[in-house]
């Protein structure tokens, strides 16, 4: 899993590598880069099933971005997929951009007067200075950014040079183009606001430490990205959460955690009103502790793990807990 904030996890890297390369002058990938062909693996997501008399909820857990022309279908994915008449995500990824340049532009941006580079320690500032000078970044489009912006943004450019597959959008952008297509009803757990201004947040009164840190981190969260992608394409939750391990519990509670427990009434709405709906978001959100799917069994709901692979996947719900809140809901 990817250090920074925006990451693997977040949802933004490719979007981060693209706005980089039109904001900072980087290129988008290496000149010398050579993309790898996807392989083609037995790839079956996570899927899950919830059902209450004519309503049904799916939750597909996603990876915001993948290598291209990267084959994840299932036949019980595509079932879920024809099936649903609302397709819900994290939040809109509008096609124009519009309304995520106007918060980084709103947001992103040092008081005048201030510059990055005149905060940074001796060895961030040679190592900043490094990076921008290697990935032909023009420093005078970044030194006026607030420290969790200029990462981001660095973070993407680095992830797309120096990554051994070429990377683009997703599962979320995949879907919300079949969506269009097919002219179904869209959704999103969050406003872009909401979204997005979690990260100004994660950092606060730590912004350069956790800013040099994340420029010391970029080789290795680079070489995290095709594990977490092999995890995710496997269903292996207990790998996903593994590799969460390094998010503090400031992270683990602003990305995930907090956002779960909002999701948790919006889903039970979904649950009863009668139709299919498919809920995408990314795959961390549906692992592990805190995780949607152990809330939602926690409330009684019975949560199917549905098999997308030759494999039976194990059981979401530990079915006596699901028993016990069942009979106090």
């Amino acid at each position: 899993m990817l250090r920074s904030k925006c990451g693997l996890k977040f949802g933004c890297l490719a979007f981060m590598a693209a706005f980089a390369a039109a904001s900072l002058g980087a290129p988008a990938m290496a000149d010398s880069a050579k993309p790898v062909a996807a392989k083609a693996p037995d790839a079956h997501p996570a899927l899950w099933k919830i059902e209450n008399g004519k309503s049904t909820v799916y939750l597909l857990g996603s990876i915001h971005v993948l290598p291209q022309n990267y084959q994840w279908h299932t036949p019980a994915i595509d079932k879920a997929i024809d099936s649903a008449d609302d397709f819900s995500f994290e939040a809109s990824l509008s096609h124009d951009l519009s309304e995520i340049t106007y918060f980084y532009d709103k947001n992103g941006y040092l008081p005048r007067g201030k510059t990055l580079h005149s905060m940074l320690s001796p060895a961030g500032l040679t190592k900043y200075k490094q990076l921008i000078s290697d990935m032909g970044i023009d420093s005078d489009k970044v030194d006026y950014l607030q420290p969790w912006y200029a990462s981001e943004l660095i973070s993407g450019a680095y992830g797309a040079r120096h990554s051994n597959i070429k990377l683009v959008s997703g599962v979320d952008v995949s879907l919300m183009k079949y969506a269009i297509e097919h002219k179904k009803k869209m959704s999103y757990l969050e406003t872009v606001q909401e979204h997005w201004g979690i990260l100004p947040t994660i950092d606060q009164g730590q912004e350069i430490e956790a800013f040099e840190k994340n420029l010391n981190n970029l080789d290795s969260d680079t070489k995290k990205i095709e594990p977490m992608i092999a995890a995710w394409a496997q269903g292996d939750l207990t790998k996903v959460v593994e590799m969460s391990s390094d998010q503090d519990a400031v992270e683990k509670n602003a990305l995930l955690f907090n956002r779960n427990a909002k999701w948790i009434p919006e889903i039970e709405a979904m649950l009863k009103d009668g139709k299919t709906h498919l809920v995408t978001a990314g795959v961390a959100h549906f692992s592990g502790k805190n995780s949607v799917v152990e809330k939602l069994c926690g409330k009684g709901w019975n949560v199917e793990r549905v098999q997308t692979g030759s494999v039976a996947p194990p059981k979401a719900c530990d079915i006596n807990s699901m028993l016990r809140m069942t009979s106090l809901r």
